[in-house]
């Protein structure tokens, strides 16, 4: 399978809309969350995880 294609294309189904997946290493993430508005936004709003969990972010110095 291709992983986070397939959960993306579930996710897409069970939404009714695109699901835009965004990947990074951990330094790119933890760079992206002291410049990016977005990635701000997107970490202090709830999440719906297609993989992963909210400890899957711990070591970023944030959380969901």
């Amino acid at each position: 399978g291709g992983g986070r294609c397939d959960a993306s294309s579930v996710a897409e189904k069970s939404l009714g809309r695109p699901v835009n997946l965004s990947l990074y290493s951990s330094d790119e993430f933890a760079k992206k969350t002291s410049e990016s508005h977005f990635v701000k936004r997107v970490i202090e709003q709830p999440k719906l995880f297609v993989i992963g969990t909210t400890d899957d972010l711990k070591g970023t110095g944030k959380s969901g």
